[in-house]
């Protein structure tokens, strides 16, 4: 009925039209309602389209809301937000990881606690180590879980096998024997001087990096079995005997079917291993490999990262909702009410799961989850199984971005032959200072 229209009935129907007129404008206020979802992407929901499905399920049931998208830049996306919390252009609900929802936006008083939300049920249902991740140090849930992935690498499987280094890999487990990923590195180089004449090389380290770099780190700890913090999550400890000597090993490899890329990047790295100009990948996941997978011309065999005592420690992407506290209570109660719908309701749940083409964060679809959604899809057993080494989540260290900040420039300066000694000493003290000074953590001894 157009505003014309409404007059006339106005004037001719006197009270009752007066009414009608009444009820018309409060459901065309109702219906602009608008919701602003932003996501930091991973998995599936890089995908714009992924993201409008959630919003046109959720519209069905409350035509009265609008639901705007928008799926940010996958590095500059968490700063992109960080600029407009406390505005007027704030998003009100956010999908992203819980280090920006929880240890940044959360602790600088920008989102709103979700604890009502986490019932007895969601609390026994989700993974201890992302539930420790989605909750501040003084008990507030301000994230709310939906999905992860798992890092890993990847081998070229001709490659190894043409090569005589499968004997090097525990295939059925994929992962390495001992030393085995060097001692592969180093044979498929001697077996291409001798029988081929020619130098290749197997794997890159990529030094010019926004992204991925956590996958890289994961390699480093596993090789010599460290960590980049300790175990009471107090510093930081790259210093550390372990992963200097995983830093170590890989210099002494370079120029021997290992070398250091100063100008790649991890996106350059992994098209050259898709292409098959590489045997060997450190940045593949399972969303990758349902993305590419089938794309190769050889068979994608993934690896978990080499550990000193065949114990990997993975680590990988978790994705969740968070609502921004506007000021406004009807928009936040209406946000709520959008991250209630997809993960209080099994069905919504698992839809928003399948759509990430991840894994789910609760026991709720675990034991159904390759029988069900991905039931013809053997790649889902592998990686499920690789989930289990899914440990402690690193990224919600108080200072982790920072640390990422540094990283690219320390891995550059190890290849150019500067001591690996003081530089990870350098950043230790600088990291551990400020967690001392802003937050009262105590660095501990060094091994």
């Amino acid at each position: 009925m157009c505003v014309s229209d409404c007059m006339k009935t106005v004037i001719r129907g006197g009270m009752a039209g007066i009414v009608l007129l009444l009820l018309l404008s409060v459901r065309t206020a109702a219906q602009e309602t608008d919701l602003a979802v932003w996501v930091c992407p991973a998995g599936g929901y890089e995908e714009e389209s992924t993201v409008r499905i959630l919003a046109e399920d959720y519209q069905k049931t409350h035509p009265d809301v609008r639901v705007n998208t928008k799926v940010l830049d996958p590095v500059a996306g968490p700063e992109e937000i960080s600029s407009v919390l406390g505005t007027e252009d704030a998003p009100d609900i956010v999908i992203a990881a819980p280090e920006d929802i929880v240890t940044r936006w959360g602790s600088q008083g920008y989102m709103v606690d979700l604890t009502e939300l986490w019932d007895e049920q969601i609390e026994a249902e989700t993974d201890g180590e992302v539930k420790e991740a989605c909750i501040s140090p003084d008990g507030i849930y301000y994230q709310m879980p939906l999905f992860r992935d798992v890092y890993t690498m990847a081998i070229n499987y001709e490659a190894f096998r043409d090569t005589g280094v499968l004997q090097y890999l525990n295939e059925d487990a994929h992962s390495w024997k001992d030393s085995g990923f060097i001692d592969c590195v180093l044979v498929m180089r001697e077996h291409e001087l001798q029988y081929e004449k020619k130098d290749i090389t197997v794997c890159r380290i990529p030094c010019r990096d926004q992204k991925d770099q956590r996958q890289f780190m994961s390699f480093i700890t596993n090789l010599s079995n460290g960590s980049l913090i300790d175990d009471m999550r107090t510093s930081y400890t790259l210093s550390s005997s372990s992963v200097k000597n995983s830093f170590a090993i890989l210099r002494n490899m370079q120029g021997k079917g290992l070398s250091y890329a100063p100008d790649m990047t991890s996106e350059e790295e992994l098209e050259e291993f898709l292409n098959g100009e590489l045997p060997v990948t450190f940045f593949w996941s399972y969303y990758r490999n349902r993305k590419y997978a089938d794309q190769t011309d050889f068979t994608v065999f993934p690896m978990m990262y080499p550990n000193s005592k065949n114990k990997p420690v993975l680590s990988g992407d978790i994705r969740g909702f968070g609502v921004t506290d506007s000021g406004d209570e009807k928009k936040i109660k209406e946000a709520i009410e959008f991250v209630r719908f997809f993960t209080e309701d099994p069905d919504e749940y698992s839809r928003a799961v399948s759509l990430s083409q991840c894994f789910p964060v609760r026991s709720r679809l675990k034991g159904t989850y390759v029988g069900g959604l991905y039931q013809d899809d053997p790649d889902s057993r592998l990686f499920r199984f690789f989930m289990d080494y899914f440990k402690d989540y690193t990224p919600t260290m108080p200072l982790f971005s920072e640390l990422e900040a540094e990283w690219p420039g320390l891995v550059r300066q190890i290849a150019e032959g500067n001591g690996i000694g003081e530089l990870t000493a350098a950043i230790d003290e600088k990291l551990n200072t400020r967690l001392e000074a802003e937050y009262g953590l105590h660095a501990a001894d060094m091994e």
